[in-house]
């Protein structure tokens, strides 16, 4: 069970908070908002209704076993509601589904992407459940691209009936050993010691430099996997002429990211779903995330990446490499549950090679001196084709 000490749970520009009966005219506010709530399962309340729904919400453990229970989406005061998550757990304690509704003024700034994110790993990291699911109406294209942003998988998609018209709902889930996913917790509990650590690091500025001199200028550059912006605040003090854009599944990463470089646009969203940036590049890094990736996922993001970029544009990917291929899932020093993808040099290569990139350039490094664990670091350079 949750303990209520674990909320609120603050987050960047938001917390995580149980309902409060000063909630009241915020939450009819949206929720008597009928195109907001036309793919929701919920109605419209009576004040008095909604007053009840609120005291009860305050009252039910988190989880509620067997049944929902609503958590406050409010600004980073605490003071504003903003949205509402619903969660579900079922009477076995493994299963899990979440449901969400956020206000119309409170949308276009991720603060949906990052609640959601935010009540996933609460539950997968104090509780025993094992998936957490998340359903949707076809039509909900928000929603959709909400859940695959955050590495959901749709698993399924059924024709039913809601609010007496036929529709299609998508069925997503992601479980807790999903390897992109331990990955992402395991940076984001640990984003500002190792933003500490690593953002400065001079090792890879000769070959920044070099991928830098293949942009265009005034062209449009993409940080995937961005962290806490190292790429991209090399980048902005290089080529200030650049448009940086850094993408990142780890929100704590993002706030790192935008405080040590606010001259670039960060973003919340998976490097596997390139395609719901909506835009394409004339450039790219992807520093040391491929190693978080299964097979499939890394053929589908390396895949996704070439779609996004021009023909011609530069792309430096950097990697740790093993001697063996090997995919696991082990207990960090720091006792994170941590999937690693080793991949030998040459693996990586053909990789990048299928996907439609040409390689101009690839080395061979020792990892950094500061570096968790000693390794051989691949750095490559190739253009889209």
């Amino acid at each position: 069970m949750l303990a209520d000490e674990l909320l609120p749970r603050r987050g960047a520009g938001f917390q995580l908070r149980r309902l409060m009966a000063s909630d009241l005219a915020a939450f009819q506010a949206y929720r008597g908002d009928a195109e907001l709530g036309r793919y929701q399962g919920w109605q419209a309340m009576s004040d008095e209704q909604a007053a009840a729904f609120i005291a009860e919400m305050a009252d039910l453990p988190v989880p509620n076993p067997g049944g929902w229970v609503q958590l406050a989406i409010a600004d980073e005061e605490g003071s504003a509601l903003l949205g509402d998550i619903g969660l579900f757990v079922d009477a076995t304690g493994t299963e899990a589904e979440v449901g969400f509704t956020l206000s119309r003024g409170a949308q276009g700034r991720g603060l949906a992407a990052a609640a959601v994110r935010s009540v996933i790993e609460l539950v997968f990291e104090a509780t025993g459940v094992q998936r957490v699911r998340a359903i949707t109406d076809a039509r909900n294209e928000a929603s959709i691209r909400l859940l695959e942003r955050l590495g959901l998988r749709r698993v399924d998609s059924v024709a039913t009936e809601f609010r007496g018209e036929p529709c299609v709902e998508h069925r997503y889930e992601l479980g807790r050993e999903d390897g992109n996913r331990l990955a992402v917790a395991a940076f984001d509990r640990h984003a500002a010691r190792y933003a500490d650590k690593y953002f400065l690091l001079p090792d890879y500025d000769a070959h920044y430099r070099r991928l830098l001199a293949r942009m265009p200028s005034g062209g449009s550059f993409l940080d995937l996997a961005c962290g806490p912006g190292n790429v991209s605040g090399f980048a902005v003090r290089h080529r200030p002429d650049l448009q940086v854009l850094g993408v990142d599944l780890a929100p704590q990463m993002l706030a790192q990211a935008r405080e040590r470089v606010p001259a670039a646009s960060f973003v919340l969203g998976d490097c596997r779903r390139l395609e719901l940036l909506g835009r394409r590049f004339d450039g790219a890094a992807f520093a040391f995330g491929l190693s978080y990736l299964a097979a499939a996922d890394a053929e589908r993001c390396l895949a996704n990446l070439a779609a996004v970029l021009n023909p011609g544009a530069p792309l430096l990917l950097s990697t740790v490499t093993g001697s063996e291929p090997a995919e696991r899932v082990e207990t960090s020093a720091s006792g994170d549950r941590m999937f690693t993808a080793w991949r030998t040099p040459e693996q990586v290569q053909a990789l990048v090679t299928a996907a439609g990139f040409e390689i101009v350039e690839a080395e061979l490094l020792a990892s950094p001196a500061n570096a968790s664990l000693a390794t051989q670091d691949l750095v490559l350079i190739a253009v889209r084709r």
